[in-house]
């Protein structure tokens, strides 16, 4: 219960412009974060999923609630970052895909210049 309570203090500190507060949380949940996206199945990602994660966190810090456990705030955080991450790679997925098509539809077409109309 002392964690909970210290990192509740610290995301106060953080709020109130603490660069060492912001700075202790990071380094204090950094590895479970990391080890929470690679439990994700991100491996390659995950990382910078937690680094992403940690800028929303400073981005939002002043949102923070202490009626709310830290890493219960913490971890949303990071399933957002996940989520958005899941749509990224949807859309990339669906240009790439619509990308191929249109190669595919102009591949067999012969070049305008080259047609006899």
């Amino acid at each position: 219960m002392e964690v909970v309570c210290a990192d509740a203090v610290m995301m106060q500190r953080a709020a109130a412009g603490s660069e060492v507060a912001f700075t202790s949380l990071v380094r204090a949940h950094q590895q479970n974060l990391v080890n929470f996206f690679a439990r994700m199945g991100a491996w390659n990602d995950c990382e910078d999923l937690a680094q992403e994660t940690f800028v929303r966190l400073y981005r939002y810090r002043k949102q923070y609630r202490p009626e709310a456990r830290f890493t219960t705030f913490l971890y949303h955080l990071g399933r957002n970052v996940w989520a958005d991450r899941g749509r990224k790679l949807q859309r990339q997925e669906r240009l790439a895909t619509a990308y191929e098509q249109e190669l595919q539809s102009h591949s067999h077409a012969p070049p305008a210049h080259c047609r006899l109309d």
